[in-house]
């Protein structure tokens, strides 16, 4: 919550909290809150599905959230190869860190082969 550091890449495509081993960034400050700060926000009280693509930061936007501790399921992209060098990303062991205490489990995943990403379907 508040200002944080945002590194733009030049396809705009990857553009992350995180700054990008491969690609030239631009480090930014841009204006940030929490999920649970947003929907409080927005009067919404319960999600029953998040989809949520925010290049990196899933298992921390998920961890100790009231709004997602009472969803249903979740779909996300997750780095799946623990050896990818992207430095700082989050990996798999992290978005479980984030979401098994809440009782989530994945029960899907789809990867494609030599890509260290990819998406995951998450129900509590």
């Amino acid at each position: 919550k508040g200002l944080i550091e945002f590194f733009l890449n030049e396809d705009g495509g990857s553009s992350s909290i995180f700054d990008h081993p491969l690609c030239p960034t631009q480090k930014i400050e841009v204006p940030c809150d929490t999920m649970d700060g947003f929907c409080q926000r927005n009067g919404i009280s319960k999600l029953d599905l998040i989809c949520a693509d925010v290049e990196g930061a899933e298992a921390a936007i998920f961890k100790n959230s009231e709004i997602v501790n009472n969803c249903k399921y979740i779909i996300t992209e997750v780095k799946f190869d623990e050896f990818f060098k992207g430095k700082n990303f989050p990996n798999i062991r992290d978005m479980q860190n984030s979401l098994h205490p809440m009782g989530f489990k994945m029960i899907e995943k789809l990867v494609r082969p030599n890509y260290p990403f990819g998406d995951s379907l998450w129900m509590k």
